[in-house]
């Protein structure tokens, strides 16, 4: 149960989901995601609460939409009774079994303002970028780990993966505070930089993930070897050049370096 809750959160594997006393060491026999209570997967669930409350709205169900308020709202005091911690200024995942929140760094943490919590509060959102600042997270020059724990596996360090990296980018751009939003866009810059320099070494190759600590490499780890294409690798490149093409100067410039 705890493995296949592991592949369906996404995060297939990681130590995210290893006890706290050994994540680095830790087998897969040892998962325990039924365990911990996800920042990310709550995140998501209110967002559909509140994109139910829109699409009730449209058709005129008020009923409906106002059951749904009702919903996300629960949600949301949920995740901020349970999740969020005020000594940190972020939202951690919550492990049952320890009763503690699992205080490690994750661009999951941050989710909850790509669902709109937390959005319309700057001092909260600058909280979060204060917790990002210090976490170790960023300082990666090919893009946002998916942990900062060296386990072998593939959402672990140094993977950084397009999804997680696309919605860490829209967690800050969604704040609408203009420091979060810069942070944003120099993340989405050095993961543009990263595949581009990797494209061109692996004779104009796209892959699955990337490694934050050596930009112009494929990540590896896991069960698997890297898988080249990638859908949602090319998915993630367009937007970014999309939104961000004509800012994205810089980007040629620390290629130059790293060749």
């Amino acid at each position: 149960m705890n493995m296949k809750s592991g592949a369906e959160s996404g995060w297939d594997f990681s130590s995210r989901w290893f006890p706290l006393n050994s994540p680095a060491n830790a087998s897969l026999l040892a998962t325990k995601t039924s365990q911990i209570i996800p920042v990310d997967l709550n995140s998501i669930i209110y967002k559909n609460a509140r994109t139910l409350v829109d699409f009730n709205n449209l058709l005129n169900n008020t009923a409906a939409a106002k059951r749904y308020e009702e919903k996300a709202e629960e949600i949301k005091s949920a995740i901020n009774s349970v999740l969020w911690d005020d000594d940190a200024g972020v939202w951690f995942d919550y492990d049952l079994q320890e009763q503690v929140r699992r205080n490690q760094f994750y661009p999951s943490n941050i989710f909850p303002l790509w669902a709109g919590i937390g959005c319309n509060d700057s001092s909260i959102v600058q909280r979060v970028l204060d917790w990002l600042h210090s976490s170790g997270g960023l300082e990666f020059p090919g893009g946002i780990p998916t942990s900062l724990v060296s386990s072998g596996q593939q959402w672990d360090l140094p993977n950084c993966w397009a999804p997680i990296t696309h919605i860490f980018v829209e967690a800050l751009e969604n704040s609408g505070y203009r420091p979060a939003r810069d942070l944003g866009f120099q993340v989405a810059e050095k993961w543009v930089a990263n595949c581009y320099l990797t494209y061109k070494r692996y004779n104009n190759t796209m892959f699955e993930k990337y490694r934050t600590d050596l930009p112009g490499e494929p990540g590896g780890g896991g069960l698997y070897d890297v898988v080249v294409g990638f859908g949602w690798s090319n998915g993630v490149i367009i937007d970014f050049l999309q939104k961000y093409g004509e800012r994205l100067s810089a980007m040629y410039n620390d290629i130059r370096f790293i060749l």
